[in-house]
């Protein structure tokens, strides 16, 4: 598979999530998977945006993070020793990609 044959990957508007997933609570048992078919969902997208929709709307807004906090996670990060570093990140509920890009921002900066 080409980078070209990828299939581009997707962002759903919160409207959109909400009325898919009251089509999916609305829907009768085995009445689901058309509904998944149609949309060209998975199951696991209605889990994920179920947990997105119960949070305060504050919460479901984009984060924003400062220059100072960037540089104070990557600093804890790379000061723990491997093994002991998966916790920082499920504490401050980020994924190390979050720790790879402003690695390179921060290069790039200087």
């Amino acid at each position: 598979m080409t980078k070209t044959d990828r299939r581009r990957r997707r962002r759903f508007s919160y409207k959109y999530k909400a009325r898919i997933v009251a089509a999916i609570d609305a829907a009768p048992r085995g009445s689901k998977l058309p509904i998944l078919v149609r949309e060209d969902l998975d199951y696991s997208h209605i889990r994920k945006w179920r947990g997105q929709l119960a949070r305060p709307e504050s919460d479901r807004m984009r984060r924003r993070f400062t220059d100072e906090y960037k540089h104070a996670i990557v600093a804890e990060y790379d000061a723990a020793p491997r093994g002991t570093r998966l916790p920082i990140l499920v504490r401050e509920d980020l994924a190390y990609s979050h720790i790879r890009s402003w690695r390179r921002q921060f290069a790039s900066s200087e």
